[in-house]
């Protein structure tokens, strides 16, 4: 019975000390190394990465802290298709306020600010990505939009009031939004 008692003092001192040993924060596989757990996209394309970059444009949105960076830059030459993947596409956005739609990225801090000024807020409900193709990842999401100058109730979809559904595509290799509409 001592033995046993020993040996079990023993195993969880060990594990005490190996518990000590691990790293504090979260460890990624390396995406060179494929695991079973391991999505075949790339890292910078998975949900939560998606999520982290949709977050952080919001939460600068409502402290109006230039949220307009975290979109792509400008297009410059032709069009193509691959020119696509890396350049900012458009901006949408209707309910409540006047419905808009920008097409030019240095529209985009203006209107960002006038939006921030006169008390609209944002808070992100959902979020699903909707597929990558590589380096491109489509999602799909729903957030409550505030306002001052919104009515009342106001929803779309059928969604509760203040909800707003949208879609967009982040660029994942660069981190930044491509198309974002709502």
């Amino acid at each position: 019975m001592a033995l046993t008692a020993h040996r079990l003092r023993k195993a969880l001192l060990l594990l005490l000390v190996l518990g000590a040993c691990q790293p504090t924060g979260p460890v990624l596989p390396s995406p060179s190394v494929p695991t079973a757990t391991q999505s075949s996209s790339p890292v910078s394309c998975d949900a939560d990465s998606v999520r982290l970059v949709l977050t952080a444009f919001i939460d600068s949105f409502n402290r109006g802290e230039d949220p307009a960076r975290f979109f792509a830059p400008a297009p410059t030459g032709p069009v193509s298709d691959a020119h696509l993947v890396a350049r900012f596409n458009w901006y949408s956005a209707s309910g409540g306020s006047p419905n808009v739609t920008i097409y030019e990225r240095r529209d985009l801090a203006p209107y960002f600010a006038r939006r921030h000024s006169v008390g609209e807020r944002w808070s992100l409900v959902s979020l699903s990505p909707t597929g990558v193709e590589y380096p491109k990842a489509g999602f799909v999401f729903m957030l409550t939009r505030s306002a001052p100058d919104f009515r009342p109730g106001e929803s779309q979809h059928g969604g509760p009031p203040g909800t707003i559904f949208g879609k967009g595509a982040l660029n994942c290799e660069q981190r930044t939004i491509l198309v974002f509409t709502m």
